[in-house]
């Protein structure tokens, strides 16, 4: 939908996406070993939401609230002290689908920030696209700052 409405995402849409490929591998292994450990012999676990058993395939790994990935990536943005600058992140190219940081040492300080704070779970991948928005953290319209 953004090619068709010829619209770019925003410089905090591209670092978080960097943020998401930084763990990307991690989180994959996670959600792999989590199956060998606590699947039954039709290779299911529980969904933490609905209770019913989902195999690897139906299910996705949610980052459960208030730690939602988008709360990860902005407290980790505000505890580094970070501004966003475009230097920070890979230059489109061809064939190149996600961006992801240029600077590997921050790329593992996101990883280290990640791994130290994410509560993850296992959900079927219905109920997980059904909560959209709802999981979605909002910016205040009017925010009291501390004098």
């Amino acid at each position: 939908i953004s090619c068709v409405d010829a619209k770019s995402k925003s410089l905090y849409q591209e670092f978080a996406e960097a943020c998401r490929m930084a763990v990307e591998e991690d989180l994959r292994a996670a959600k792999t070993e989590h199956f060998r450990e606590h699947a039954d012999s039709d290779g299911k676990v529980l969904c933490e939401i609905t209770g019913e058993r989902v195999a690897i395939y139906e299910s996705h790994l949610d980052h459960k609230k208030p730690m939602t990935f988008q709360v990860i990536v902005r407290t980790f943005v505000k505890a580094k002290k970070i501004t966003v600058r475009p230097e920070m992140l890979s230059v489109p190219r061809d064939a190149q689908f996600s961006t992801v940081f240029v600077d590997d040492e921050l790329r593992r300080e996101f990883r280290e920030y990640h791994r130290s704070v994410a509560d993850l779970r296992i959900v079927a991948a219905k109920e997980n696209l059904c909560l959209g928005g709802a999981e979605r953290i909002t910016k205040s319209r009017n925010p009291v700052r501390i004098p």
